[in-house]
């Protein structure tokens, strides 16, 4: 993983909306379990993310793939000429109410 710090550090450097290493994981694992080999590989992954916003002076911050999207709008908004479309939610029903 030592690499990847260098290979990505162009997002510290350039001037990139919104600067995101992204980690997803699913919650159907046992992620409790300190012996479980997928608690120890995430374990690792967070402390390297860490560890990457440390030596690039950056916030390290929990976001969902769609707080990251939001941050980005928000940042690099649509121009003025561009209709924004709204998310489509079709199937999302039952888990909004």
């Amino acid at each position: 993983m030592g690499n990847l710090i260098h290979e990505n550090a162009y997002l510290a450097r350039e001037e990139v909306a919104v600067k995101m290493l992204h980690v997803s994981t699913h919650n159907l694992f046992e992620f409790q379990d300190e012996r479980d080999f997928r608690r120890q590989t995430l374990l690792g992954i967070i402390e390297h993310v860490f560890r990457v916003a440390r030596e690039f002076d950056l916030e390290a911050v929990g976001a969902t793939t769609a707080e990251a999207a939001a941050a980005y709008r928000e940042t690099v908004p649509l121009p003025a000429s561009v209709t924004a479309r709204a998310l489509d939610r079709r199937g999302h029903e039952k888990n909004d109410e």
